[in-house]
């Protein structure tokens, strides 16, 4: 059958790109109010800007004002309040980095180190890639009738193959069902702490929002089931899953989830984004201790580890496991993706499960380590950035990164030829 065109490549791209900056209209903008005073009550909700304001705003807004309501620490036996389970504004680490912006940049290029080598801002095919998903997604029912029925539900939709078979489902339950399930409610309590109406909207939004870009990252085929099943039945289902009170309770009490986020920054010279990455972070008490907690890292990278509690709500954790490098090879008929797989161990140390620091050994096909410093570590006077280094064999690459989370570095990229976008016939 040939291919069906909604748009042209182009005015597809460009439509992307305006729905994405219309979705973060509303989100990016910081209320302006003085640093340390309460943040505004939903009946007094910013009025609509221009498109092009938020975009500017986060350069000279000042940082999160802090909660609305003072929570109590988190302890094994007392989940926190409802809208303050998974967001709270901590004024460091990872959670001060937090908003809809970061969110979508985290996630939309979360993908990006295993589809392109060279990691380019502005050279990933977007038109082709973004026809092929319209193209799947307006015609749901060929691309099921091309991979079959049974094929779609032993690997996308229940934990029937092995990774060797297909395996996709796992990584739609874990990330796509409940990582991003527990992101939408984050989202829609920063949202909602910020005086925006309709947070629950705004968070829906902002996560397709999100999805959309990394589904075009991944480089979809002419055929392709997975951002089917991304986007049309994991996704929904973890923002409502995430809904009940009975499963934000039991995830955010003994059971603690969370996420890990990078600090997306642009290199140059090269043109490259990198350090884009979303990890979900699921730990449990360790039987009859108060220090220890055992915990799993999924995402990109799959790690397990302990972590100690050393007082003060902070602690060090230190786990081990692998990561994905670059997809070398692609199967249209099970939409099957190989990828080279290297070692990864991690240090790190949050405060009340924000991230302040971490270590990554990277054993890629160049990588070596990778250093985060998230904003307070470093303090300059009333002023607190974050960083980033990767150490790599052939040097060094690093960033400095704005409180809101996106910054700007230099260093020698790995330039490299981009896996070829697949396609199959119908």
């Amino acid at each position: 059958m040939p291919q069906r065109r909604w748009w042209g490549g182009q005015a597809g791209a460009a439509l992307l790109g305006l729905a994405m900056i219309s979705v973060l209209a509303p989100a990016v903008v910081v209320p302006a109010v003085a640093h340390g005073q309460p943040v505004a009550s939903p009946s007094a909700a910013p009025s609509a800007a221009p498109l092009v304001a938020p975009l500017v705003a986060p350069l000279v807004a000042p940082r999160l004002s802090p909660p609305i309501v003072l929570v109590p620490r988190r302890t094994d036996s007392l989940p926190r309040p409802r809208g303050q389970r998974f967001y709270t504004q901590l004024p460091y680490g990872t959670e001060s980095q937090f908003n809809p912006l970061s969110a979508l940049l985290n996630e939309g290029f979360n993908d990006l180190v295993l589809y392109s080598t060279d990691m380019k801002l502005f050279g990933q095919p977007y038109a082709a890639s973004w026809r092929n998903l319209v193209g799947n997604l307006r015609d749901v029912r060929g691309v099921v009738r091309f991979y079959g029925w049974n094929r779609v539900l032993r690997n996308e939709l229940l934990p029937l193959t092995g990774a060797k078979d297909g395996g996709q489902w796992l990584p739609n339950y874990t990330d796509h069902l409940l990582g991003n399930g527990m992101v939408s409610v984050r989202l829609e309590e920063w949202y909602a702490q910020h005086g925006y109406p309709a947070p629950f909207a705004l968070s829906v939004l902002t996560m397709y929002g999100a999805h959309f870009l990394n589904e075009v990252i991944e480089r979809p085929g002419r055929v392709s089931i997975d951002p089917l099943a991304d986007l049309l039945v994991f996704d929904p289902l973890g923002m409502l899953l995430f809904r009940l009170d009975r499963v934000q309770r039991a995830f955010s009490g003994p059971v603690r989830m969370t996420v890990w986020s990078g600090q997306p920054v642009l290199t140059m010279p090269t043109g490259a984004i990198e350090n884009a990455f979303t990890e979900f972070v699921t730990s449990v008490p360790v039987p009859r201790s108060r220090q220890w907690r055992a915990f799993v890292m999924t995402g990109v990278n799959v790690l397990g580890g302990l972590r100690r509690d050393v007082g003060n709500g902070e602690g060090y954790s230190l786990a081990a496991g692998a990561g994905a490098d670059v997809v070398r090879s692609s199967d249209s008929t099970t939409d099957a993706r190989a990828v080279n797989i290297g070692a990864r161990a991690g240090l790190y140390y949050d405060r009340n499960g924000s991230l302040l620091w971490s270590v990554l050994y990277n054993r890629s096909r160049d990588g070596l380590l990778v250093v985060n410093l998230y904003p307070g570590v470093v303090k300059l006077g009333s002023f607190s950035p974050g960083f980033w280094f990767d150490i790599r064999p052939a040097g060094l690459r690093f960033a400095v990164v704005a409180p809101f989370g996106l910054g700007a570095g230099f260093g020698k990229g790995s330039p490299g030829l981009a896996p070829p976008i697949r396609s199959a016939a119908r």
